[in-house]
């Protein structure tokens, strides 16, 4: 897959396209994906289209936090078939430049667009005037695909939907709506090895600091190291018993394992909410509550 970032020059003929936020990647999206990569059966070039930036960092000043991390992104986009993702800068030309004219400069003039694949409510260009409507006024170029949103359970299924989930710690729901785990990846780092001293070692992982959190908390996980996948338990948090400073740390213990990772990396897939995070009193019964969480996610069905 070829990735096109940080710059507006670039050339296509004969694309398939979908254009989005894509904050999450959830059902939704995914729905709008696979379509865009079925077409390269009819001979034309699937790409994703969205931005380098949320379009709230520059419009709210916002330290937007996201749901997946890039490289994520790209994964899913490459698996899925697209060949061409690109991410538009989103500067100032870019947040006011009228919606027809993205449609006649971008979209055929340097995509050479066939068929844009979007949801029903899309919407596009300065004051998000631009929508399906206007897209469809362009028919003699390119044909228009609006698909509908995907509902859960009769909850639309939607990138703030997503975050309220999170933000309630109800990993269940956030992964049947996003349609794969939650997950945060990184290189495995050294630690205070206080895991290792109290009979459960740890692995670290050095996070994006742009990503969205759930409570911080215990979870139950699987971790993926160099192709295989571990049963794990993991902390999410600031580590209040033996830790005085404010980093939010993602560390996970893997399950009836002991193996030496340190360097490599690790994508961490939380599956369900064990515990909040407390301090505890001391060193022993923090240890304590460790040994009662590994027992009690052994006997989760995960």
């Amino acid at each position: 897959m070829e990735i096109i970032s940080g710059t507006k020059q670039f050339k296509y003929n004969n694309t398939a396209i979908t254009l989005g936020k894509f904050d999450a990647f959830h059902k939704g999206h995914m729905c709008l994906v696979r379509q865009v990569a079925d077409s390269k059966k009819e001979g034309m070039i699937p790409v994703l289209f969205t931005f380098d930036i949320s379009p709230y960092e520059l419009v709210a000043d916002n330290n937007i936090k996201y749901v997946i991390s890039r490289q994520e992104k790209y994964e899913i986009c490459e698996k899925s078939g697209i060949d061409v993702m690109i991410e538009y800068p989103f500067d100032n030309e870019t947040m006011n430049m009228d919606a027809e004219k993205f449609v006649e400069r971008i979209l055929i003039g340097q995509l050479g667009a066939a068929r844009i694949i979007v949801g029903k409510d899309f919407h596009f260009g300065k004051d998000r005037k631009g929508d399906v409507e206007l897209l469809k006024k362009y028919k003699d170029v390119f044909e228009v695909i609006a698909v509908d949103k995907m509902c859960e359970k009769g909850e639309v299924i939607s990138s703030s939907a997503i975050r309220q989930a999170i933000a309630d710690g109800n990993i269940e729901k956030a992964n049947i709506m996003l349609g794969h785990e939650l997950s945060y990846s990184g290189k495995i780092v050294h630690g205070k090895q206080l895991g290792r001293k109290i009979g459960a070692p740890t692995i670290n992982i050095k996070v994006e600091e742009n990503r969205i959190f759930p409570p911080y908390g215990v979870y139950g996980s699987a971790v993926s190291i160099e192709g295989r996948t571990y049963r794990g338990i993991t902390n999410i948090g600031l580590n209040p018993t033996v830790s005085s400073d404010n980093n939010i740390k993602v560390e996970t213990h893997l399950i009836d394992e002991n193996v030496q990772v340190y360097g490599e990396y690790a994508k961490v897939n939380l599956k369900t909410f064990v515990r909040h995070e407390r301090k505890f009193s001391d060193v022993e019964e923090l240890k304590r509550q460790i040994m009662a969480d590994i027992e009690k996610v052994k006997a989760m069905k995960m």
